[in-house]
Formats: C-alpha cells, sequence, structure tokens
C-alpha cells in the first residue's frame, strides 16, 4: 500500500527502508521544509491547467549576464545558445550568471561530443522522439514540483548519442517548465538496469552529458541499492553538483524499485506501474511538447 497520511501527504524521506544519510530533506527554499508527494493533479494535465512563466527584471537580467559571459569569455558564437535553455540554465543556478554560463558551455561541449552542435529555439525534435521511452510523466509534490523519473536500459548505441542527447534536453526542459519547478527544483527518481549492460565505448562521454545538466533536486531517489551504484551515484553527485554536494547527499535515498513504487500514491505514479500519470491522458510526446511550448523566449 502506497504510504499516505491521513489526507494523502506523503515525505519522500520516509521511505521504507530508505538508507538516505540524513532522515531530513534540505531544500534550497527558505519556506520548505519538505518534500511531500501530491495526489490526484498532474505536473500538466492541459494547456490551461500550466501556469505561465514570466520572468522578472531581476531574473532578464541575470540571463542577459550569462548571455554575454558565454558570448564574451567562453567565445561561444551566439548561434548555438538556445535563450529557453539559457533562461533555465540560469534560473536553476539561482542567478548567479558565471556559473550557469560555466554550467551551459559545458553541456554545449558534451552535447555537441554526442553530435549536438549547438542550441536553437527548436527543441521539439521529432525525430528523437522515439528515445523518450527512457523517461516518464508523473504527478506532481504538493509544492507543485514535478518530478523527473528515469528508467532506462543503461546504454546508448553508438549512432544513437544525438538522438539522445536531444530526448533528454527535450525531457529535463519540460520537467522544469512551470514556476514552481523552475525556481524551487524538482524530485528526481531514476531506475538504473538491474544488470550492468556490456560496455560499447561510449560511456563516460554520456555520463559527462548527463553530469553537465543543471540539477536542483530536492529529493534524489535511486532504484538500487547495489554498493557499485551507491559509490557510482555519490561520485556523479560530487564531481558535477551545481550546488553543495553535501546540500545534494543529504537529499539522496537509495532503495529497491518497489520501495520506490510503494512510495507514491497510485494517482501520482506513471503509467508503466499502473499508475494515473497525475492524470495526463495523452502522450509522453504530447506532454513533452506542451510544456516546452510553455517555456518563452527571454528578450536579450
Amino acid at each position: 500500500k502506497p504510504l499516505l497520511a491521513v489526507k494523502k501527504r506523503f515525505n519522500p524521506t520516509m521511505a521504507p527502508n530508505s538508507t538516505a544519510i540524513e532522515d531530513t530533506v534540505d531544500v534550497i527554499s527558505d519556506d520548505l521544509n519538505k518534500t511531500s508527494i501530491s495526489s490526484p493533479s498532474s505536473c500538466t494535465t492541459t494547456g490551461e491547467n500550466l501556469k505561465p512563466i514570466i520572468y522578472t527584471e531581476e531574473e532578464l537580467a541575470a540571463i542577459r549576464e550569462t548571455h554575454k559571459l558565454l558570448v564574451e569569455e567562453h567565445n561561444v558564437d551566439p548561434s548555438r545558445i538556445g535563450l529557453k535553455f539559457l533562461a533555465l540554465v540560469t534560473i536553476v543556478s539561482k542567478l548567479r550568471s558565471k556559473r550557469a554560463a560555466d554550467k551551459y558551455k559545458q553541456f554545449l561541449d558534451n552535447a555537441e561530443s554526442c553530435g549536438l552542435a549547438g542550441l536553437t529555439e527548436d527543441y521539439y525534435k521529432k525525430e528523437a522522439l522515439r528515445d523518450l521511452k527512457d523517461y516518464q510523466v508523473a504527478g506532481k509534490t504538493l509544492e507543485g514540483r514535478c518530478v523527473n523519473w528515469v528508467k532506462g536500459k543503461g546504454y546508448v548505441p553508438i549512432e544513437d548519442e544525438k538522438m539522445h542527447a536531444e530526448a533528454g534536453l527535450m525531457y529535463f526542459m519540460a520537467v522544469h517548465a512551470d514556476p514552481v519547478s523552475l525556481r524551487e527544483g524538482i524530485v528526481f527518481v531514476t531506475i538504473p538496469p538491474k544488470s550492468k549492460p556490456a560496455k560499447i565505448g561510449n560511456e563516460k562521454k554520456i555520463k559527462s552529458l548527463y553530469m553537465s545538466y543543471p540539477m536542483r533536486p530536492q529529493k534524489i531517489m535511486v532504484g538500487s541499492e547495489s554498493v557499485t551504484t551507491k559509490i557510482l551515484v555519490k561520485g556523479m553527485i560530487t564531481v558535477g553538483s551545481l550546488f553543495s554536494s553535501n546540500k545534494m547527499l543529504k537529499r539522496l535515498s537509495f532503495m529497491s524499485e518497489d520501495e520506490i513504487v510503494a512510495s507514491f500514491p497510485k494517482e501520482t505514479l506513471p503509467k508503466i506501474y499502473g499508475g494515473d500519470a497525475g492524470g495526463w491522458d495523452s502522450s509522453i510526446e504530447e506532454w513533452v511538447k506542451v510544456r516546452l511550448e510553455n517555456i518563452p523566449v527571454p528578450e536579450l
């Protein structure tokens, strides 16, 4: 049975047999002291339910400064800078433009190594939609955060690297495409494959791509309790975290996939687990498309 309180409120830190480093979720926002999973509303069910993102003057100033740093200090051609992603990286970086510019350049370099030479405002790539199969639509938390739910096969064929990078970028941006998830963070769930896939030679490249995404999760739930996975994930957080690795490690829990599934109410679970995906009745492709359209292009 899902771990629900009387009002169907769930605190992920109380998942059964969790091996989280600490029992508290150290959130960034001063007015939040926990991350709770909700029933039954979704990240978005229709365009009408998706609140628009309106950039503040402070955010716009930081976005412009990030763009300036990319062009003048990192020597990035402006034609390679996607402005929607620029806004997302800057805001997730808490408006710290230098840090945002460094992270954006890191992503550009790693994406280019996978065949994605630059970004435009056309993030919805039809040719990459089939690689969205590694990602799931889930409901949101009581605070309004989206859940980034990944259940992958553990390897990326060399010929699919560009498509994989495009699909990951689409989903990552879609998860952040509402005011709360963008400004206050998300919940990150990842389910590694049960058996380790054979190496094909691009593992380091793909790992570097994953680590270059700007991350601001308020809770990280990893569906594995193996020692190898724990060492790998903690190492990636320590090396690649946008913020304090200690802060990220405090938000990290390792548990079995079944325990993660049991931690969420049915209304919130992705459909592959028999859940309602927060009420979303269409495909993940449509979910991504609707949410990408909700991210405005900032005026520089």
